[in-house]
């Protein structure tokens, strides 16, 4: 009967040790992921992440593959673009070279070329959308008061 207590512990050591092996990676891989959404207007390298975080540049790059479906680089730059629809849409008056680097782009012709290849259109273009969307709102407002 000792035996196989003892047996049943060692397995559920056994069962518990294995899954929390991958809970800890990936709550590891979360604490990167969280990183880059606060600092992605930064210059993040995966250089600088595997640094930050103590793992390879290349395991980490697996780990982008895996639980992202991109690479770090692509990833990196769907978020400044998911950032920078916000300021456009937010800030309609402010250049579109400031928006750029608000969001970690210093060239803006870069940026524009990521946001055509993601959104399918330029920032400007993006931008008009958003204010002829917002004009005829506040149209439909503005007639629902009187």
């Amino acid at each position: 009967m000792s035996l196989f207590i003892q047996l049943m512990i060692t397995l559920y050591r056994f069962k518990h040790d294995e899954l929390q092996f991958p809970v800890n990676k990936q709550t590891r891989f979360l604490h990167v992921l969280r990183y880059i959404q606060q600092e992605y207007a930064r210059d993040i390298t995966l250089t600088h992440l595997a640094r930050t975080f103590d793992w390879s540049e290349r395991h980490l790059q697996r780990l982008f593959r895996a639980h992202t479906g991109q690479t770090f680089h692509h990833f990196l730059q769907n978020i400044r673009v998911q950032q920078s629809c916000g300021l456009l849409t937010r800030q309609l008056h402010t250049p579109i070279p400031l928006i750029a680097e608000q969001v970690g782009y210093r060239d803006t012709k870069t940026f524009s070329l990521v946001f055509k290849r993601i959104m399918g259109k330029t920032p400007g273009g993006y931008r008009q959308e958003a204010e002829t969307a917002a004009a005829a709102g506040g149209v439909n407002n503005s007639k629902g008061h009187e």
